[in-house]
Parts: structure tokens; sequence; C-alpha cells
């Protein structure tokens, strides 16, 4: 299977607009193995690494902000944003999608 198919079927939706072609994974923390729990709002009431740590409300927001797409013409995951524990979380992608992490990821 293909890392496009791949990323759809894990609930990536396509995304093209003239020659670029993207597939944006707007569930990238649940794919990652975080678990975020939120009240009726929308505001966060807690939130876990894929290892099962707590994190802070104010760092699983600032990662609930990223932007995460995979770059069909690149084939390169990229992650557009800031945030305090974003490393961890590209690391943790990786894995979960089980992409080979070097200097096109």
């Amino acid at each position: 299977m293909s890392i496009e198919a791949k990323l759809i079927d894990l609930g990536g939706e396509p995304w093209e607009r003239g020659s670029r072609r993207r597939i944006h994974l707007n569930n990238w923390l649940e794919i990652a193995g975080y678990r975020i729990t939120r009240y009726r709002s929308g505001a966060i009431s807690s939130a876990h690494t894929p290892s099962g740590d707590k994190i802070s409300n104010v760092k699983a927001t600032e990662l609930s902000v990223v932007t995460v797409f995979w770059d069909c013409n690149e084939e390169k995951l990229v992650l557009q944003g800031w945030a305090r524990m974003l490393n961890e979380a590209r690391v943790a992608l990786i894995e979960a999608l089980g992409l080979e992490e070097d200097a096109n990821t």
C-alpha cells in the first residue's frame, strides 16, 4: 500500500491546487497516539502522550493547532506551526506511520 493510500485510510484529506498535491492529517495527534479529551465547549479537559504521560492542556492546545500534511510532490511529511512538544510529537507520528526518519521528514 502506498503512503498516500495509507494516509487516506487513516482519515487524511486529499487536497489539490494547480500542480500541488497534499494529504492533510487533521487527526494527526490521534494517529500519533495522543489522547486528548475535550469538554462539550471544545476546550481540552485532559491530554496524554502516546506513552500515557499527562501533559498540560496548554501544550496539548499548542500541538492541536499545528498543521500536518503529506506533500505528495516532495514525498515528505510537513508540520507547520510551533509547539514546545513538537519534536516529540513529530517522532511519534513518524513511528506510527512507519516512515523512515530522514532529511525529508
